[in-house]
């Protein structure tokens, strides 16, 4: 793969998970930690508390930053499954 393919591989990756942040599906967490219920209720609480302090346009860049490297592969795993 060149420079270029690289580029717009991530400029396809990137845009795809700006727009499922301003139009994440109400019950997303559920759906890609829902057999481990343990890390569904905690990234949940987590999810709803940074709704309330960092509002609608800017609460997937808080939890995104937030997670862990296995909990963004299940993130980015879920997106490139479900969001097109």
């Amino acid at each position: 793969m060149d420079t270029k393919e690289v580029t717009e591989m991530n400029a396809n990756d990137i845009h795809r998970f700006v727009m499922f942040g301003f139009n994440y599906p109400p019950n997303f967490i559920e759906e890609a930690w829902g057999d481990e219920p343990m890390m569904k209720d905690h990234l949940h609480k987590k999810f709803v508390d940074y709704y309330h302090i960092y509002g609608s346009s800017a609460v997937m860049n808080q939890f995104w930053v937030n997670l862990d490297g296995n909990n963004r592969e299940t993130l980015i795993n879920y997106i490139n499954l479900n969001y097109k």
